[in-house]
This record gives structure tokens, C-alpha cells and sequence, in this order.
């Protein structure tokens, strides 16, 4: 039989380099915590140098009626052209593609714009949530 780890990992897609490290429920929150590790020896050409790590946190669908967060040390990787990005997270992008093609096949229309216009700007919405100065209001 598998353990919890194991379980939740299966559930959500994760997999080499990323493992879940521990599961906490929290009764009085009503919430469970996804504890998510990336290991290095594990993960292949990050095509720059290991630059750090940046905490992140992400709200998934609730499990059992608990709120589920997932926690994680993300890799940040200095490319070659002095630029640096994060390591990125299969759990968030095939979260929003679920979402997204559940919010575009809706006959909700309003439903269908936001859908859409989180598409086209999905690039700049970390930086949005991140930076308190954007040029957001331009837009």
C-alpha cells in the first residue's frame, strides 16, 4: 500500500526532480499542507547555474473538504544571458489547463472573457502579484 507522499504526488502530477516531502493537517484551519522538495541530483540540464531558491506557496482544490496548499522551494537558475527565472512547477500549470478548458466550454460568457484574458496575460501575472508597482492600471 502507498503512502500519503505517494498518494498526493499521484493525485497531482508530481514527479522527478520534484518528490512531496511531508503532509501536515492542520483540524483548526481546516487545512492540509503539501510540503514539495526538488532535488537537484534528480533534475537534469536546468540549461543555467543553480541561482537559489524563492518560497512559493500555491491554493489547490480542496481534499476532504480541507483547504490543500502546496509549499515549495522553487530553483531559481542564472542563464547563460545573465538572466534569471524559476524552475517551473507541473502542479500549477496543469491546474490552470484544467480550469481553463472547464472555463472556455461554459455558455457563462463573462466566465469565458476572464478565461481568456488570464490566457493572454498569464505570462505577466507573477510579476503583477509580486511587484507592487506595475503598469496594470495602463491596461
Amino acid at each position: 500500500m502507498e503512502d500519503i507522499n505517494e498518494f498526493f504526488a499521484g493525485i497531482l502530477g508530481i514527479a522527478d526532480p520534484w518528490t512531496v516531502a511531508g503532509v501536515e493537517r492542520d483540524e483548526a484551519g481546516g487545512q492540509g499542507v503539501l510540503e514539495v522538495e526538488f532535488d537537484r541530483s534528480r533534475a537534469g540540464d536546468l540549461r543555467g547555474l543553480l541561482h537559489g531558491y524563492v518560497d512559493r506557496e500555491w491554493r489547490h482544490l480542496d481534499t476532504c473538504q480541507y483547504r490543500t496548499v502546496i509549499r515549495a522551494r522553487v530553483p531559481r537558475v542564472k542563464r547563460p544571458d545573465g538572466t534569471t527565472a524559476e524552475v517551473e512547477v507541473p502542479w500549477a500549470e496543469k491546474f490552470f489547463q484544467s480550469w481553463f478548458r472547464s472555463a472556455i466550454h461554459t455558455k457563462l460568457e463573462p466566465v469565458k472573457k476572464v478565461a481568456r484574458m488570464l490566457k493572454k496575460h498569464l505570462p505577466g501575472l507573477p510579476a503583477y502579484v509580486r511587484h507592487r508597482i506595475t503598469n496594470a492600471t495602463a491596461e
